[in-house]
């Protein structure tokens, strides 16, 4: 129970807009800054994207409230051991993770501070931010009454963010009230094609440059749904880039004809094949957006590969790709170019989170195998222990997103969308749709299919799973897991 909350409280607390090696940076600040003391009660854990970072800060944050003060190399390493003995991290951190953050702390205490000037004004900044999200979700924009309160709240907080001087000047304040109002009125949230996914995240929908990832076992419904899923953005006018790195071009554009077009194989081999692609290009022409596929080379091309790719698209042919589908970044080459695959995975889905933010995307899917362990609960809910290279996956991803049915389900061409772990919204949750394999197709589950299967199907896998709950996971040990993790 208590690991959790450990769990939700790193993955819900607003995260840094800014880049993991400035993230880096503001840790060392508060390490060998010497005003670092006036801002560690401002600082949580769950600002850190990367659990290595965040469990440095809550180990800081723990010593300074002791013994106020920072404490030395060796007294932060014993702080660190201590906070991982206890049972919070269990299932978040392994023995082979324990090495790194050593070398990290090493790196944080021996590597000179540098630029203290950008990193406290970006600091200030984001402490003001956080504040400032939670008085705007107190107000009620539509009462322009309000405004004058608003202001001098806003004015308190900014005075508040940092220390300074009574005469410092508040040069933020200048302009703000106007952007929180377009924030407002413009979220910076984007739905999804499915509306049982919007409501399993924050505000219906999730937050811009999020990724996405689904997991089963290998050869089974991954890039079937990844197709479908992509058809959904295509249908709300989102130009999709599908890189592929297994199945091959002509494929997956067979794929997603037959899916467009709700044709069986035989149906397309037998009829005018050139005929219906022509119609399958009509019907987005006219919507005005591009399905794209480009095959790149697996353990070769990594996310600057990518990145190239949706540039090239832009500046020749004018094309602004909002969705990118990734079949699948495990096989992806990290830009680091590690040769170990742990690192190079680990590395991959860090690549991937940060090319969303460099390219403003909407969304970003991929998918992932399970564990050996893992696919034995297929037909309940896969767990977060359950997804081949956990770690770096929970890390980055917003949703990670499980492929379930039951035997009963599989006969009647059901299929689950479970939520595994995800880091706005609800911590569980499903998102129910009808397949047709024969035509590549799925079709999400209207709301009044929904409510029937709910009384029905629905209790006897809520069943199962309060079934599974009392039996304990052999991978919940992470010294276990170690040994266990892997693809089929």
């Amino acid at each position: 129970m208590k690991q959790n909350k450990v769990k939700k409280r790193l993955n819900s607390c607003d995260k840094f807009t800014f880049s993991i090696e400035f993230q880096l940076e503001v840790l060392r600040f508060l390490i060998q800054g010497k005003e670092s003391l006036l801002y560690i009660s401002k600082i949580k854990p769950g600002y850190f994207t990367l659990i290595e970072h965040s469990i440095l800060v809550e180990a800081l944050i723990k010593f300074v409230k002791k013994y106020q003060r920072i404490p030395s190399e060796v007294l932060m390493i014993e702080q660190v051991k201590t906070l991982l003995e206890g049972k919070d991290y269990t299932d978040l951190v392994t023995k082979e993770d324990i090495p790194n953050i050593h070398k990290l702390i090493y790196e944080l205490y021996n590597k000179p501070l540098k630029d203290v000037d950008i990193v406290l004004e970006n600091i200030h900044k984001f402490i003001a931010y956080i504040e400032l999200k939670a008085l705007n979700e107190s107000m009620d924009f539509s009462d322009y009454n309000s405004y004058e309160t608003y202001q001098s709240k806003l004015t308190k907080i900014l005075q508040n963010s940092k220390p300074q001087k009574k005469d410092e000047p508040l040069l933020m304040v200048s302009g703000i009230a106007m952007r929180q109002l377009m924030r407002k009125v413009d979220p910076d949230v984007v739905p999804t094609p499915f509306w049982q996914l919007n409501k399993l995240g924050n505000g219906d929908g999730y937050p811009k440059n999020s990724l996405f990832v689904l997991i089963d076992r290998p050869k089974r419904r991954k890039t079937f749904a990844l197709i479908n899923i992509a058809r959904g953005y295509l249908a709300m006018r989102k130009n999709v880039l599908y890189i592929d790195t297994e199945n091959g071009k002509n494929q997956l554009m067979d794929r997603m004809i037959q899916s467009t077009l709700n044709k069986t194989k035989r149906e397309m081999l037998t009829g005018d094949y050139d005929k219906m692609e022509q119609r399958h290009m009509r019907k987005y022409k006219r919507l005005g957006v591009e399905f794209i596929v480009e095959r790149v080379p697996a353990t070769i091309a990594d996310c600057n590969t990518i990145k190239n790719l949706v540039r090239k698209l832009e500046s020749e042919k004018g094309i602004k790709v909002h969705v990118i589908m990734i079949d699948y970044a495990a096989k992806l080459a990290s830009i680091s170019r590690d040769k170990d695959d742990v690192e190079r995975i680990n590395n991959v889905y860090i690549d991937i989170d940060n090319m969303g933010d460099e390219l403003g995307l909407d969304a970003i899917w991929t998918a992932q195998h399970v564990t050996r362990e893992g696919a034995k609960h297929q037909e309940t809910r896969y767990e977060d222990n359950d997804i081949a290279s956990a770690i770096s996956i929970i890390r980055n991803a917003k949703c990670v997103m499980g492929l379930n049915s039951t035997p009963d389900e599989e006969e009647h061409n059901i299929m689950r969308m479970e939520v595994v772990v995800q880091r706005d919204g609800v911590p569980t949750g499903r998102v129910m749709f009808n397949m047709d394999p024969e035509r590549q197709r799925m079709k999400e589950f209207s709301r009044e299919a929904r409510a029937k299967y709910d009384e029905s199907m629905g209790r006897q896998v809520d069943d199962m799973l309060k079934k599974k709950k009392k039996v304990s996971n052999p991978n919940a040990n992470s010294e276990k897991r170690s040994k266990t993790t892997g693809d089929i």
